[in-house]
Formats: C-alpha cells, structure tokens, sequence
C-alpha cells in the first residue's frame, strides 16, 4: 500500500509510540529537554500520586469496615504506593546518576501499573462516596485519557515527522 490511509496511518503511530515508550526513557519522546529535566518532571508526578494514595487512605484507616468499593480502593493504592515508590528510587538514583539500563520496559511497566492503580483507588474512593460521583468520575477519567491519548500522539507525530526530515531529536539518537 503505497499512500496509507489516516487511520492506518495513527494506528502505525499509536504502535510506534507505544513501542520507543517501552523500549526507551521518556526524555527520547521530548525534544530539546535536558534528561534532568524530565527525570525531575516524572519524580514530581509519582510523587504527587503517592500523596494522592496516602491522603485517600489516611480517610478510610479510622473507618472498621468498608464496603466493596473501599477494599477494592484500599487494595489499589496499596498496590500502587510500592509501585510508585520503586519508580521514583529508579528516577533520582539510578537515571539521575547517569547509568543507563539495558531495559526501560519494566521501569515503565512500574509507572504505568502504579498511576493505573491510582486511578482504580480514586475511582472506587468515589464509587464508595456514591456511585453516581463514581460513575461521572470514570467518564471524566475516560474523556481524559482519550485527550491524552491525542494530544501524545500528535507530539509523537511531530517529533516523528522532524525525524524523517532529518533534523536532530530524541528519536534518531
């Protein structure tokens, strides 16, 4: 097929991004951003979700018996917080000292799984509250995801596109 279609075409995209995120730091998928810059951006965004995790469970630790929703919350950021934890240590000690893994597929599988279960302990922290705020805050978390889903690859479109001109980024190094 000589001329892809546009949704072939963000499909091979969606693939590619997924594949270089996997396979390599995040500072390759961001053009003209110092690898401090971007190891300090990702701490600080771990971060805030641990806090996130910690002030949610501070709630329900008085609570003796939760329901469904409260354990399934409790149990999500209990994942989540080690996962998260581990991220960070790999973050400002390891990257931030310049070594380079042979793999990011499992740091990032840490990130990834870690911020997931965020989002499962807050949804069901809402759902536990009522399951109409539940049910509105999974729509929002969808749309929101969805937006930023978009909006990376039409950065990852560019920065693919400066690469195929052959102008210097994170991509061709």
């Amino acid at each position: 097929m000589k001329n892809p279609t546009p949704l072939i075409r963000r499909i091979t995209l969606v693939k590619d991004l997924l594949m270089t995120t996997l396979r390599s730091p995040s500072s390759d998928l961001i053009k003209g951003k110092s690898s401090e810059y971007v190891t300090t951006a990702e701490s600080l965004v771990l971060s805030g979700l641990i806090g996130i995790d910690i002030v949610i469970i501070q709630a329900f630790i008085p609570l003796r018996a939760v329901d469904l929703a409260g354990t399934i919350s409790l149990l999500a950021f209990a994942v989540a917080i080690p996962l998260l934890a581990i991220s960070i240590f790999l973050n400002q000690f390891i990257w931030g000292a310049g070594y380079q893994p042979r793999s990011f597929i499992k740091y990032n599988l840490l990130k990834v799984t870690g911020a997931f279960a965020t989002f499962i302990g807050l949804n069901a922290t809402f759902w536990y509250t009522s399951w109409i705020i539940g049910v509105v805050f999974l729509i929002c978390e969808a749309i929101g995801s969805i937006i930023a889903m978009i909006t990376i690859i039409n950065v990852f479109d560019e920065v693919h596109k400066d690469g195929k001109n052959g102008e210097q980024t994170g991509m061709n190094n």
